[in-house]
C-alpha cells in the first residue's frame, strides 16, 4: 500500500534566552540543542557556527525548555510555543538571530481502510490551520 504525503504546517523556529544578559549573543556553553531534524542543523551550523557543538541535546523540544528556564540558556523553539513565556518576560527572543522554518508532514495510507482516518485528517488540518492563525 502507498502513502500520501501532505504539509501540515510550517512552524517557525526562534531563538531565545532565559539570561537577559545574553540577549545580542547567547553563551554558546549554555546553548541547548533540540534535535529537530539534520537540515536543522545543516542551517544552523551554517548560521551560527559558535553553537555547532552544544553541550546539551534533547529531542524533546518541551525538554529543552524547561532546562533552559530552570537553568538560564538559549535555544531555538518554536515562536508559537515560547510566545506566552516572551510576554512574561522569562523568555527573551535573540532579535539579531536569524529564525528556521521547520515544515510538518501528515503521511497516511492512499486508501485508508479505517473509516476514521480522513474524518481525522480533517479535523488535524483545521487544527494546524487554527494554530498558525494564531
Amino acid at each position: 500500500s502507498s502513502l500520501q504525503v501532505e504539509p501540515l504546517l510550517k512552524e517557525q523556529l526562534i531563538l531565545v534566552t532565559s539570561d537577559p544578559s545574553e540577549i545580542q549573543a547567547p553563551s554558546p556553553d549554555r546553548y541547548v540543542h533540540v534535535d529537530w531534524c539534520p537540515e536543522f542543523l545543516t542551517q544552523l551550523t551554517g548560521a551560527f557556527p559558535e553553537l555547532s557543538s552544544p553541550r546539551v541535546i534533547v529531542g524533546i523540544s518541551w525538554m529543552g525548555l524547561q532546562h533552559i528556564l530552570k537553568t538560564h540558556g538559549s535555544g531555538f523553539f518554536p515562536s508559537r510555543l515560547v510566545q506566552t513565556y516572551i510576554q512574561q518576560g522569562r523568555l527573551f527572543r535573540v532579535e539579531a538571530a536569524a529564525s528556521f522554518e521547520l515544515p510538518a508532514y501528515v503521511v497516511y495510507p492512499s486508501k485508508p481502510q479505517n473509516p476514521l482516518t480522513l474524518p481525522m485528517l480533517e479535523a488535524l488540518h483545521r487544527k494546524a490551520l487554527a494554530v498558525t492563525e494564531g
